[in-house]
């Protein structure tokens, strides 16, 4: 069995920085069939699978799991970050070979902040901003020149 601590304390597994995140929130348990069980460690702010409140549950692939229902834990990573290759040292990957239908998986835990500033952003763990709100302004933008084209081509 394979365990993964997740909190705000140093000494868990992965640790999430943030004031609402509990010193020891919550588990991660991956059983020798295969099975991901999250359980929750008494938090005040809870755990979320899914959008829902949970104290204990099995993962599925697509699931999302979520810290304070803020901050995505992408949990299907870190058992694939963390499984061993067959060998004499059984060394830890860092990213496991992916099939050639599958994308690359991200360099690591996605933590958002959905909460975000007052404008709605969601802004990622490096402070940058996620593509959605790239393509938005880039929206808007595109939306400014045509209104200013349209009232140029009206009164000119």
């Amino acid at each position: 069995m394979q365990t993964i601590k997740i909190g705000r304390l140093p000494d868990n597994n992965e640790v999430f920085n943030f004031e609402d995140v509990s010193r020891n929130h919550c588990i991660l348990r991956e059983y020798d069939d295969g099975k991901i069980e999250v359980e929750d460690l008494n938090t005040l702010n809870g755990t979320f699978l899914n959008g829902s409140k949970i104290k204990s549950a099995y993962l599925r692939h697509g699931d999302t799991l979520s810290l304070a229902n803020k901050y995505i834990v992408n949990w299907e990573h870190l058992f694939r970050q963390r499984q061993t290759v067959p060998g004499n040292d059984d060394r830890i990957l860092s990213v496991l070979p992916q099939q050639k239908s599958q994308a690359a998986p991200p360099a690591g835990p996605i933590i958002i902040n959905q909460q975000g500033s007052d404008s709605g952003s969601k802004k990622f763990s490096d402070g940058t901003q996620g593509v959605a709100n790239i393509a938005k302004t880039a929206l808007y933008i595109g939306l400014a020149v045509f209104v200013f084209w349209v009232l140029y081509k009206i009164f000119s």
